[in-house]
């Protein structure tokens, strides 16, 4: 049985998101279907959630119920189960929007979006439509990030100006 076990965390999971299976380890839990089991979690959502196949957070930015599930069982936030990039911009259209308002490539743009704080990215992914959902104008964003559209301005336009600094800063490394 244990040979079984241990082929399911090896086969089903393949290594996809890193901080979630060293929970698993850490919590000596050795397959999703443990985790599920101990967890109360549906399997398929930690298998989707694992294979990135399914972004933390919805369309409007909140953690999905079953994020914040796996982040109080393993005693952690959900910003310490993901990685950055995994957070902000997880669909094709999103990284199909970032390429077209900056101009280069992914590459680029996700090296660049590390840099930002959490804040930046996440205004700059509403309003830009960077993750699952459409563009937010400034009073959609204020009405979820709960600060006023000067800031949130502000913001934006910080976070525009230091991407496509380190998107050039990328490319002048790599000549």
């Amino acid at each position: 049985m244990n040979k079984n076990k241990h082929s399911v965390f090896h086969c089903g999971v393949k290594e996809r998101n890193m901080f979630i299976l060293d929970m698993m380890k850490k919590h000596g839990i050795s397959s999703v279907v443990e985790l599920s089991q101990q967890s109360d979690i549906c399997q398929t959502l930690l298998l989707k959630l694992i294979n990135k196949e399914l972004s933390p957070q919805d369309r409007m930015h909140r953690w999905r119920p079953c994020v914040l599930a796996i982040a109080k069982f393993f005693s952690v936030t959900p910003y310490e189960l993901f990685e950055e990039d995994q957070i902000c911009i997880t669909s094709d259209l999103g990284r199909k929007r970032a390429k077209e308002c900056f101009n280069a490539s992914w590459e680029d743009i996700s090296f660049a979006l590390r840099e930002l704080s959490f804040k930046e990215r996440e205004v700059l992914s509403l309003r830009f439509g960077f993750g699952e959902g459409p563009k937010k104008t400034l009073e959609e964003i204020k009405k979820v990030l709960k600060i006023s559209a000067f800031c949130i301005g502000e913001i934006e336009k910080k976070a525009i100006g230091k991407v496509k600094y380190h998107i050039v800063k990328k490319k002048k490394k790599s000549r």
